[in-house]
């Protein structure tokens, strides 16, 4: 089966699929009315600049989207304070390590930080960077900066961290980079296509089989979105009849309500982001 990639789900990524087919249509219709080479090679020239651009920007904002939300699982990490079930045990276990690093001498502390197998938790390896840190141990630098990367990327097993990470790894694919430019399509053949097309002039034969290829990735990208929208709406409507009940209700009881409406991709809409508003809910 063929690899859907999550930014073909984007419609923004469509169209840009559809103006470069569009633009093989126009070429492949000035071919059939002989239009002067001239004229076919300066308009080629200029709707390759326009959906460069466009694939430029998109690629720049689907970036910034990861690259926020990262951000946000990120610093949720750095602001997190534990929840202990159990603080009495939780403070002599803390005791008991501290103990251990007064009399561990600077082999064992070095050791102890160049052991991954030892599973330390935030606050044991706080206190042995500041155990390294008071002892001046200079000689530390590494096991120093290893502990700091281990306390600095909790948020590198977060399962939503991850998959953010992944879907922004795709994005390689379609890293605008001049002539050597392409658009991937989710089939199993002829998948990629150059921006490039546009301006080497190929074959007839050569522009129909691509038309082709990008008529049948097209259709096939669009069903994925419009299945998306579906499940979504199915999903959401009883939810929003239910909150819809609710306003109502309160409201004929004389209360007000201040609504916010923020887009799903506005950090305002997003639990944990430190934009997040409340009244969005």
């Amino acid at each position: 089966m063929a690899k859907l990639y999550p930014f073909m789900k984007d419609q923004n990524y469509i169209e840009i699929v559809k103006e470069y087919r569009d633009a093989l249509l126009h070429l492949e219709k000035q071919y059939k009315y002989k239009t002067e080479n001239t004229t076919v090679k300066e308009s080629a020239k200029k709707k390759f600049k326009e959906i460069l651009a466009q694939l430029e920007k998109f690629h720049a904002d689907k970036k910034k989207y990861y690259s926020d939300r990262e951000k946000t699982i990120k610093n949720s990490y750095k602001n997190h304070e534990p929840n202990y079930s159990n603080p009495e045990a939780e403070i002599l276990k803390r005791q008991d390590f501290d103990l251990k690093l007064s009399i561990a001498s600077d082999n064992d502390l070095q050791d102890m930080a160049k052991d991954t197998d030892l599973n330390l938790n935030e606050y044991q390896m706080n206190r042995l960077t500041k155990e390294f840190k008071d002892r001046n141990i200079q000689s530390m630098e590494l096991s120093r900066r290893r502990l700091t990367e281990k306390i600095n990327k909790k948020h590198e097993t977060d399962p939503n961290y991850q998959k953010l990470e992944k879907e922004a790894s795709y994005l390689w694919t379609i890293q605008p980079r001049g002539n050597d430019t392409n658009l991937l399509l989710p089939l199993e053949q002829d998948n990629i296509h150059s921006l490039n097309r546009l301006t080497s002039f190929p074959r007839p034969e050569r522009l129909k089989d691509d038309i082709r290829a990008l008529n049948k990735g097209i259709e096939i990208m669009e069903q994925q979105v419009m299945s998306t929208q579906e499940w979504q709406t199915r999903l959401i409507e009883p939810i929003n009849e239910d909150i819809k009940k609710y306003i109502d209700d309160e409201v004929g009881k004389g209360r007000e309500f201040k609504i916010k409406e923020y887009d799903d991709l506005d950090l305002r809409a997003v639990r944990g982001a430190d934009e997040f508003d409340v009244v969005h809910e």
